[in-house]
């Protein structure tokens, strides 16, 4: 599997991608999640002009995706999702890890992202990944997509923000002695 930029030729396979993953949802109480409509076109192709559209892919088979937007002094993950047929392989974590790499080269503070709280295997997996609830003190960009997620029919009090801190840990008296 590689993770790359994605190409403009490939939206559709990204909006095929985005519908085969939320089918994850049917049968749970967030069913209605796979009747919301795919990712709007034109975000998609912002994220390609921005260079924060990737893909991942498997033998020539796009499999997962991540769109990314920046949001203040952080780096948003507006989208990821990966092909009901790859998910449980790792595919999510390469794409966030991706996204995470390009916020630090762009001097990024943070990663964030809304997610539904509810549902196990999303919030879980993130935070394994080391993301944490943001839950007092929301920044008011994070507090309008959740806003806005609202308005567009997602289910205010199961959604909640995540983040993930860039800056670099500083250990007093640790040093390290380059050999």
């Amino acid at each position: 599997m590689i993770v790359r930029e994605a190409r403009a030729d490939e939206l559709e396979a990204i909006e095929a991608i985005e519908k085969s993953a939320a089918r994850r949802f049917l049968g749970t109480d967030a069913a209605f999640i796979a009747a919301l409509p795919p990712t709007p076109r034109e975000s998609l192709e912002r994220g390609l002009t921005d260079g924060l559209l990737w893909v991942a892919e498997d033998g020539g088979v796009l499999i997962g995706f991540i769109l990314g937007v920046a949001l203040g002094a952080s780096l948003h993950i507006a989208e990821v999702d990966v092909a009901l047929e790859a998910q449980g392989c790792g595919v999510g974590r390469r794409l966030v890890e991706k996204l995470a790499e390009i916020a630090r080269r762009q001097g990024c503070s943070a990663l964030t992202l809304t997610t539904d709280r509810d549902v196990p295997w999303n919030r879980l997996l993130y935070e394994r990944l080391g993301f944490v609830l943001v839950d007092a003190g929301i920044p008011d960009e994070l507090r309008g997509i959740l806003d806005a997620e609202a308005h567009a029919g997602l289910i205010a009090h199961r959604r909640c923000a995540m983040q993930l801190d860039l800056t670099p840990t500083v250990i007093p008296g640790l040093t390290r002695n380059p050999s």
